[in-house]
């Protein structure tokens, strides 16, 4: 007798073990490697389910983002055991890294194939908002953090009030939080394009866990996920008005967007800014390193980012905070190349192309360009580490796509 599975349901099944797996972790101090045996055993489960996906699904972006990544890796790969000062640390990376972003691209496969954004968003909204559910009331701190709102960008750690719900740190409390809610604008744009009513069960669910999403978030006193959620509203509400305005509203809007830039850059002190949020010496720490080892082309080695915050022996230096930083220290200006000019190309496309159709694209479009702003201050761009890395990821890459029938 023939079995037939229905493959998205599957990969609905294995997605939700996989993402339980991942948020157990963060709740098991810092060890949190993407190379564990159920990331290991997702990977083989989504190669099984794109045997059966025949064609090419991806488009010469997608391709080219995706060819960047892979050369990067390898590229890294490379350099870590021809010349890393250490090559171990090089090693423990690569594997993780490999399984993650093989995990992210055959997802989006599967996404864009089956046209399962819905279900995939769906998914994330309900797991994580148990899970944040969950915490807060192990951790009930009620609105304590409404007394330390004004400290919230102080520079002095002691005056801010700060609380990780159990997780292993403050921020990725927060990025998951801000990731919740990203999700949950996500799919209220898909339902307003497809017409589609959500039932009364779900609003309920959604909105009690926004709000406890936002108090949490709040709570961690993550800067980095509260500005990223104002400019996820910020620039969606830009990108909806700048499509439905005629050419000289648009022009009027440029303009405007081009003198408050012009304002902030001449009236903020940029240095003064990192200092208060403690990523200045990120850089004036690190980034002399690059000269020290005479490393600028080449990079240190591709190693995990927290590595350079143990201040070992090899290298002396601190956490590198700031993905393009820790691109540059890691793999040197070859692997900015190979991995930036590929990355502007898809971005730029797709904010200029995307944008034109749906709610849902638009709000894919201000999802993007928040990443790209909250990759400055944490490395959560495409990293193994954060669990919104992977999930926006398939779906920027997963997009728009024809339904293929899946068989019952």
């Amino acid at each position: 007798m023939k079995i037939r599975v229905n493959k998205i349901n599957f990969f609905e099944f294995i997605y939700c073990f996989f993402l339980i797996s991942r948020l157990t972790s963060y709740v098991n101090g810092w060890e949190h490697s993407f190379y564990t045996p159920i990331s290991i055993l997702f990977l083989l489960s989504l190669l099984v389910i794109n045997v059966y996906i025949k064609k090419s699904v991806f488009g010469k972006y997608e391709k080219g983002i995706i060819i960047g990544f892979t050369v990067w890796i390898l590229w890294g790969i490379i350099y870590g055991w021809l010349g890393a000062l250490d090559k171990i640390a090089v090693y423990s990376h690569m594997r993780e890294s490999i399984v993650f972003y093989a995990n992210v691209f055959l997802s989006a496969r599967i996404v864009k194939t089956y046209s399962a954004k819905d279900k995939f968003i769906s998914t994330n909204i309900i797991i994580i908002g148990l899970f944040l559910l969950w915490r807060y009331i192990i951790d009930f701190n009620g609105l304590e953090v409404l007394k330390y709102l004004s400290n919230m960008f102080s520079s002095d750690a002691d005056s801010r009030y700060r609380i990780s719900y159990g997780l292993y740190h403050f921020n990725a409390t927060g990025n998951l939080c801000w990731f919740f809610l990203m999700s949950v604008g996500l799919l209220l744009a898909s339902y307003y394009d497809k017409r589609r009513k959500m039932r009364k069960t779900a609003k309920i669910f959604i909105i009690l866990v926004s709000c406890i999403a936002i108090l949490m978030m709040l709570s961690t006193g993550s800067r980095n996920a509260i500005t990223s959620t104002l400019v996820f509203v910020g620039m969606y509400l830009f990108i909806v008005s700048w499509e439905k305005n005629g050419k000289i509203w648009r022009f009027i809007q440029a303009v405007v967007l081009i003198i408050i830039v012009i304002g902030f850059m001449w009236t903020a002190d940029i240095s003064a800014l990192l200092l208060k949020s403690n990523r200045l010496f990120n850089f004036t720490h690190n980034i002399p390193l690059l000269t020290k080892f005479n490393s600028w082309i080449t990079g240190l080695g591709f190693v995990d980012s927290g590595y350079f915050g143990l201040k070992n022996s090899v290298f002396d230096s601190i956490y590198v905070d700031n993905f393009y930083l820790y691109v540059l220290l890691s793999t040197g200006v070859i692997g900015c190349i190979v991995l930036f000019v590929p990355m502007i190309r898809f971005v730029i496309h797709f904010c200029k192309k995307i944008v034109q159709k749906n709610m849902y694209n638009k709000c894919l479009a201000a999802a993007l360009l928040t990443v790209l702003y909250a990759a400055f201050f944490e490395t959560n761009l495409l990293y193994p580490m954060f669990i919104s890395s992977f999930a926006l990821w398939t779906l920027f890459l997963a997009r728009e796509g024809k339904r293929v029938e899946d068989e019952n």
